[in-house]
């Protein structure tokens, strides 16, 4: 089951308020949509689960609902938050950036930092699904994730098979094909390997 401290009250709140924003442009009043707040419930708790407990049987049962309204509403709700990431992953501005610098006075100039993680499939890939084979164990997908000294996600990028490497993903990150607009003179990120 979905663990509630896994998100913050302010988090969920700015989603459900941003995202009711975006959404009443859309509301066609014929339409009889759940409360956005029980849609957001519902993929939650869908993507807190494995197997036949992530089903959408069973999500119809636990919720009171059809079952094509846990599809419906765990398809809006996965919408409505990508819609919200670029109000949420934003690469600071030149001003922005020095005061990430200042703030991290242990190493001047640095920005913030980027590692590696694996977001792990329930099975294997149908389609180069040994390339997906990580060395945990499982299946996954590869990201990259750069962030600041307050754990504010500045640049994300997934997508390289898991059995990839930091260093590989590193080398092949779009971000730093366009390195020289991301960064003032003498600014870095640091990274573990």
């Amino acid at each position: 089951m979905v663990n509630p401290r896994k998100i913050s009250k302010t988090t969920l709140e700015f989603i459900l308020h941003n995202w009711l924003l975006e959404t009443l442009h859309y509301i066609d009043p014929a339409n009889k949509s759940a409360c956005l707040h029980v849609e957001l419930l519902v993929c939650l708790y869908r993507l807190g689960f494995f197997g036949n407990a992530a089903s959408y049987q069973k999500i119809a049962t636990y919720f009171h609902i059809a079952v094509g309204c846990g599809q419906m509403y765990t398809s809006r709700a996965i919408n409505g938050i990508l819609h919200l990431r670029s109000q949420v992953i934003i690469w600071p501005d030149t001003q922005g950036r020095l005061q990430i610098s200042n703030r991290i006075s242990e190493l001047p100039n640095c920005i913030g930092f980027v590692n590696g993680a694996l977001f792990p499939f329930k099975t294997k890939p149908s389609f180069h699904g040994e390339d997906y084979y990580t060395r945990k164990g499982n299946y996954a997908v590869h990201g990259l994730i750069v962030c600041n000294d307050q754990k504010q996600i500045m640049y994300l990028h997934a997508g390289y098979p898991g059995s990839s490497h930091d260093q590989r993903a590193l080398t092949n990150f779009t971000f730093f094909k366009i390195i020289a607009t991301r960064f003032s003179s003498k600014q870095y990120i640091c990274s573990d390997s």
